[in-house]
């Protein structure tokens, strides 16, 4: 067999992979990790004091979904 590890997004090889089952294999779990990372610089963006209104615009989503952002950051949901 000819395999060529050329990686992923996450990480450069197969063979040092930082999760436990690849991200890849699994829809849910790569949207899953790609709405964390985003709603983590989402809240990062909201304390340094940007407006829901810009960010929504700059993710390209909804201000409903920056407020159940704030809301989960907030621990209410």
């Amino acid at each position: 067999m000819n395999y060529k590890d050329t990686g992923c997004e996450f990480s450069p090889s197969c063979l040092d992979y930082p999760f436990p089952a690849c991200l890849e294999d699994s829809f849910r779990g790569k949207l899953a990790l790609q709405k964390k990372l985003r709603n983590t610089e989402i809240k990062r963006l909201l304390q340094e004091g940007k407006k829901a209104k810009e960010l929504a615009i700059a993710f390209g989503i909804s201000q409903r979904t920056i407020q159940r952002v704030v809301k989960k950051c907030r621990g209410d949901g």
